[in-house]
């Protein structure tokens, strides 16, 4: 799944190290959100401004222009040095993207020694591997939290694919998120309220694409296996299908948007104080987009009697 944050390029090496300007493959990394903006992140990104998208609320008309960007400030130290054996640079030759649909990992969320995912305790929340799990505690309204971490082996994809089991509490949005290294993200979510959310994430400002009513029978109360796949546009349209128990909620389409993916996340966004969010059983599939059906060759007999 991702690792919060990263201004550099990501490198396949140490599992246990934390950066917070350049993170590598594997290193977990976790920013709040910039001081004022009244939302934080557990990823590179600074979560949503209370004024800028209340509520996860989709914008007048959808677009992927983003609300106004809050005021960097300076990041603060994470809670687990950086290795000073791990390089943020990438691997001089990356692994070839493999076919659609082939898993890249699993991760049940076991190794909270040796971490792949961020974890930190920030003012608004904290993000931590518990009970077998990672989860997302918000103690302040309207904010969020994210964590990522970078597929493996370390490559640019098409197409990406995140399955995993979500449980939520209180009143808010969860789900999983499809990055890229430029601090991107495209997700969707299940929220309280009874309806899933596409969300997305650009320059430290999140916003909601799009939303609408659940599929009929499913209680976002009760953990509900989430499936979010998303296609670049170096495959054509930015596109993001959202399963629900096997149950198609949304596929949302755009002319612009990410390229291509090299990370996968998970993101709660509270409505109110007390909001969490549990993750666990996650698997990442992804690879090339399917190539369009070829055209019929020329002479080839009409098929209509």
């Amino acid at each position: 799944m991702s690792t919060l944050r990263s201004l550099g390029a990501m490198a396949a090496a140490a599992m246990a190290s934390v950066l917070l300007v350049a993170a590598c493959a594997s290193d977990p990394v976790v920013d709040p959100a910039p001081e004022g903006s009244g939302a934080a992140s557990a990823s590179a990104l600074a979560p949503p401004s209370p004024s800028d998208s209340p509520s996860l609320e989709p914008p007048p008309t959808p677009s992927l222009t983003p609300s106004p960007t809050p005021s960097p400030t300076p990041r603060p130290t994470p809670s687990v040095a950086p290795s000073p054996s791990v390089s943020a640079s990438p691997s001089a030759t990356p692994s070839p993207a493999p076919p659609v649909g082939q898993l890249l990992f699993r991760d049940d969320f076991s190794n909270a020694t040796s971490p792949l995912w961020g974890a930190s305790v920030e003012p608004s929340g904290s993000v931590a591997y518990a009970d077998g799990a990672l989860r997302i505690d918000l103690s302040v309204a309207r904010n969020s939290l994210w964590s990522w971490r970078a597929v493996e082996p370390e490559q640019r994809l098409e197409v990406v694919r995140t399955e995993g089991r979500v449980t939520t509490s209180g009143a808010g949005a969860a789900g999983w998120l499809c990055g890229s290294a430029d601090d991107r993200f495209i997700g969707g979510l299940i929220h309280s309220s009874g309806e899933w959310v596409v969300v997305d994430i650009t320059d430290s400002t999140s916003s909601a694409l799009d939303r609408g009513p659940l599929p009929e029978g499913i209680d976002p109360a009760l953990p509900h296996l989430l499936s979010v796949e998303c296609s670049g546009t170096s495959a054509g349209a930015m596109r993001l299908r959202l399963l629900v128990d096997g149950q198609e909620a949304v596929t949302l389409e755009r002319d612009t948007g990410i390229d291509s993916f090299d990370r996968v996340g998970a993101y709660a966004f509270a409505d109110e104080v007390g909001y969490a969010a549990t993750f666990d059983d996650a698997a990442v599939s992804g690879g090339d987009a399917p190539s369009a059906a070829s055209p019929s060759p020329a002479g080839s007999p009409d098929p209509s009697p």
